[in-house]
């Protein structure tokens, strides 16, 4: 197949990095890919498949292709007339983020609250919707989201893999921003401070895509910026437990890193992990919030090795199951069906352009 994506930015994030994923793994089973993207070609992550900066509204030019991929919400609707053009079939690949999944009702009046509901009716227009976890589809299908498949992330255990770690004091490693809050790297770093008044020993390493915050914290931090994906690996390779504390994911892709590299895992428990992993058997679970629980789970892990040693080969052999050569011929199928529906859904498109049923009035997105 010809597939293009879309990507409207190139800054280190998990969503970014699946798509490219995505369009490497593509390529290398036999498809003819390349992607359009808003921003210069990133440098933390290798690109292996052409990459040329878009003119004007992302989308708006795409050459003949079978099939275009976006994840961005404000592609659904300008990018309806372009596929048609193009005679391309195009694939909303909603992974969910606070913008689709964000409550309007809790959000105040503005432009915060308007990408909500923009977001939420853009999953209402006639685009068959790919995700990747189960979870995720019945969220999709609560706000009205119609044709939903799922093909969960992968891993790459060329690259996240064990390696020898000899470390005097157990190394904590957590990997985010303070911001967006939902991340819970905040929570994280409190759990730190209070194991550390307790006398606890351990070494902190912080992986994060850009300096944001100052955290006033009574021990040292190993602060590692934008590292590459190599560097990250490192990074869970060479500690001894990773700590995830977010309270909303569609598919929770960190621990899943940590676990292919031999790292024992401590994590908030979400039907996002639930999807490749048992909590209790393949990593230590606490509610999403629960500051306390948090604490006590990881103090477990750091008093017991052999406890880690248990979770370090449960880990092992999830991420086998996960593997990016297994999961992209899933990709590859969900694909060609959509493509082989071409028909099918431009009607869909043709009516929708002709008498919309979907409606938004935010301009600026």
């Amino acid at each position: 197949m010809d597939i293009i994506y879309l990507l409207a930015a190139s800054y280190a994030r998990g969503g970014i990095k699946i798509c490219i994923e995505h369009c490497n793994r593509l390529a290398a089973a036999g498809h003819s890919v390349g992607i359009i993207g808003r921003e210069p070609e990133p440098g933390w992550i290798d690109v292996g498949v052409p990459w040329r900066v878009g003119e004007g509204r992302l989308g708006e030019r795409l050459e003949r292709c079978e099939a275009v991929v976006f994840s961005f919400y404000e592609q659904a609707y300008h990018v309806m007339r372009p596929a048609l053009e193009a005679g391309a079939v195009p694939v909303y690949f909603a992974q969910g983020d606070e913008i689709i999944f964000g409550d309007p009702e809790e959000t105040p009046e503005g432009r915060d609250r308007d990408c909500i509901l923009a977001a939420r009716a853009s999953l209402r227009l006639p685009h068959p919707i790919l995700t990747v976890s189960r979870a995720a589809a019945a969220r999709i299908g609560d706000l009205g989201g119609r044709d939903v498949g799922v093909v969960p992330n992968g891993i790459d255990r060329t690259i996240f893999k064990p390696a020898p770690r000899n470390n005097a004091v157990p190394r904590v490693l957590l990997v985010g921003a303070l911001y967006p809050a939902f991340k819970g790297i905040a929570d994280v770093l409190g759990a730190l401070v209070v194991l550390h008044r307790s006398g606890a020993a351990f070494e902190a390493v912080w992986a994060a895509p850009a300096k944001g915050g100052d955290p006033d914290l009574p021990f040292p931090v190993e602060l590692h910026l934008n590292p590459s994906q190599r560097e990250l690996a490192a990074l869970y390779a060479g500690a001894d437990v990773f700590v995830a504390a977010s309270s909303n994911e569609s598919f929770y892709l960190t621990p899943l890193e940590a676990m292919s590299c031999g790292t024992a895992v401590v994590c908030s428990d979400l039907p996002a992990v639930r999807e490749y992993a048992t909590p209790g058997e393949d990593f230590l679970a606490f509610a999403p919030g629960d500051a306390a629980a948090l604490a006590r789970q990881l103090r477990r892990l750091l008093r017991y090795p052999e406890l880690r040693a248990r979770f370090r080969e449960r880990g092992l052999a999830v991420a086998e199951k996960m593997d990016w050569n297994k999961v992209i011929l899933r990709l590859g199928d969900y694909l060609e069906r959509a493509v082989a529906r071409r028909g099918e859904i431009h009607a869909a498109l043709r009516e929708e352009l002709r008498s919309p049923t979907v409606r938004w009035s935010f301009e600026d997105a």
